[in-house]
């Protein structure tokens, strides 16, 4: 059918006819009572354990439909190391610990400056060493080569 153009009376009246049988209701308007009753029907219903696992199974990391690897954006990625890595207690620089010091918040910072979901691409620093390593201020990176080597033994 061409934009613009009308269905007849004669074609509506045919796709009433093949539609009269069709239990497919998709885009009917329930009313508000019927509504209700669906919703006190499913009341009650639980999942199995067999159907939760399975929904479980493909929601988590990768297998999840949403997704997005290494394109993941900024605060996303922190929320993720920070589940991964837990909350870090203190700055491997300056030393300042987390609950004490109010005003240096310690947060995971990402050492390369690519940001990919890298676990050992992750150190803890407070947020004024954060932002010194960003602007190229300070190295750490001795701190990095002593925390390899240290994991290696």
């Amino acid at each position: 059918m061409r934009k613009g153009s009308k269905h007849t009376v004669e074609s509506l009246a045919r796709m009433k006819g093949v539609n009269k049988g069709n239990t497919n209701r998709r885009g009917v308007k329930l009313s508000l009572a019927t509504r209700r009753k669906l919703s006190l029907s499913h009341m009650g219903h639980k999942l199995s354990k067999k159907a939760k696992s399975i929904l479980l199974y493909w929601s988590i990391g990768d297998k999840n439909s949403k997704w997005k690897g290494d394109k993941v954006g900024y605060r996303a990625l922190h929320s993720w190391i920070r589940r991964k890595l837990g909350d870090p207690k203190e700055c491997v620089y300056c030393g300042k610990q987390q609950p004490f010091d109010v005003r240096k918040i310690i947060c995971w910072a990402n050492i390369s400056h690519r940001y990919l979901r890298d676990l050992n691409d992750w150190i803890a620093l407070c947020m004024s060493c954060n932002f010194q390593y960003d602007l190229g201020k300070i190295n750490i990176d001795h701190i990095i080569s002593s925390s390899i080597a240290h994991e290696r033994h």
